[in-house]
């Protein structure tokens, strides 16, 4: 359990290293915080996805 609570700090850190103004000492994240780290993560894979798909209808084809 040690193993996934410290996995777990580490993975909210990861998530909090961009764009996330208040650190705290126990790493936790507020709501809003995690809403705006969500939309920031949205707008990248919009991008991304977008760029893939290569014909634009919204679909991404093998």
């Amino acid at each position: 359990i040690s193993s996934t609570r410290s996995n777990r700090r580490a993975n909210l850190r990861l998530f909090r290293k961009k764009g996330v103004k208040q650190e705290t000492p126990d790493c936790t994240l507020d709501f809003k915080e995690f809403v705006e780290r969500m939309a920031e993560h949205e707008s990248s894979l919009t991008l991304v996805f977008n760029e893939i798909d290569v014909n634009k209808d919204g679909t991404l084809e093998p």
